[in-house]
Formats: C-alpha cells, sequence, structure tokens
C-alpha cells in the first residue's frame, strides 16, 4: 500500500520559492538601511570642490601647524582636506556663507579675515 504524503510537490516549490522571496526582501532591505562611513568629497582635487568652497577655505589658514603661510584652500595636507570637505557638506546643506564661515572658525579656527 502506497503512503500518501503530508506535503503536495507544488506546496512544497512554492513554501521554498516564498522562502527565497522573503530572504532575498529582507536582505535589501537591510542592505538599504545600513550607514557606512561618509564618503569624502574630494581627494585633494580643487576642480571637485564649489567655487564657493575654495574661497572660503581660502579665508583660513591650514590649522595643521606644519604648513606654513598656506591657506586650507591651497595646502595639500589632511586637515586642509577635512576643512574643504566640511565647508563643502555645509554649502551643499544650503547654509549661509557667514554661517559656515562662524562654524569653521569654531571648529578649525585661525580666520584670516
Amino acid at each position: 500500500m502506497k503512503k500518501k504524503a503530508k506535503f503536495s510537490r507544488e506546496g512544497v516549490i512554492l513554501g521554498g520559492l516564498g522562502a527565497i522571496f522573503l530572504t532575498v526582501m529582507v536582505f535589501g532591505w537591510v542592505q538599504t538601511n545600513q550607514t557606512g562611513p561618509e564618503p569624502i568629497i574630494a581627494d585633494n582635487n580643487p576642480q571637485a570642490y564649489s567655487l564657493t568652497t575654495m574661497e572660503i577655505a581660502g579665508k583660513f589658514d591650514c590649522s595643521c601647524g606644519a604648513c606654513q603661510e598656506d591657506t586650507a584652500a591651497d595646502c595639500q595636507c589632511p586637515t586642509a582636506k577635512a576643512t574643504r570637505n566640511f565647508i563643502e557638506k555645509k554649502i551643499r546643506s544650503g547654509m549661509d556663507e557667514n554661517e559656515i564661515i562662524d562654524q569653521v572658525q569654531s571648529t578649525f579656527g585661525n580666520y584670516r579675515g
């Protein structure tokens, strides 16, 4: 006498496809909701920054201490790059130029005027 299966072949296939679908959906959701490190705007490439960023950065001496009298716009050290990235992010967020200057002064210092 032949035993009757508890599950039909079609039911098993549909259940497996449903499990795969849910796995893919959950994985996709997790991937889109993860936050990683903030990307660097530019890698010491003055053309990658806006003109406003370079103008504001030119109003500050580089604050690393090793750059002699270079401005944050001209210096190529990591501190100057961080200053330019900071300024560019503030510009992209829509912040007013005077507010940006105040924040750069309070964060990095060395305002030339």
